[in-house]
């Protein structure tokens, strides 16, 4: 009775019998598919931070100008007492949430608008987002 003898395996993995020009040259694919998904698992990471604390600064200015309006639209108070509001809610909420903030108040007979703007910090170098917030609210006045 005759036998056959198996070639000798060499470098070939045991996987790779059946489809060995499939196998040969896999050597090293994880590691350069590991340096190209890698920074894009990073950056995709880094966005959705991003676009959280982009959220975060468009509520925080969004309470500020309602807080200001609410301060300003009191009888006797005047624009100064919104400023003073809004801003001391920008501080009170997280002063590096909004970098840049601007607060502006301004009156006419009937109304008060408190604007506040700023940016978003940012979490990916270079990409500043702007963020605004308008309220308006009617003055509080004694009618007898």
């Amino acid at each position: 009775m005759a036998t056959r003898a198996r070639p000798p395996l060499g470098r070939i993995a045991p996987g790779c019998m059946a489809a060995p020009r499939r196998c040969r040259g896999d050597e090293g694919s994880a590691s350069t598919e590991l340096v190209i998904v890698m920074p894009l698992l990073l950056l995709l990471v880094l966005a959705s931070v991003h676009v959280g604390l982009w959220f975060h600064a468009r509520h925080l200015v969004n309470a500020a100008a309602q807080e200001g309006a609410r301060a300003a639209r009191a009888t006797g108070a005047n624009d100064d007492d919104g400023y003073q509001r809004a801003d001391q809610m920008l501080r009170d909420l997280g002063s590096g949430s909004v970098t840049d903030p601007i607060v502006t108040v301004t009156r006419n007979a009937d109304t008060v608008t408190v604007t506040v703007s700023g940016k978003s910090p940012a979490v990916i170098p270079g990409l500043t987002v702007p963020v605004s917030a308008t309220s308006t609210s009617p003055i509080e006045e004694f009618k007898k």
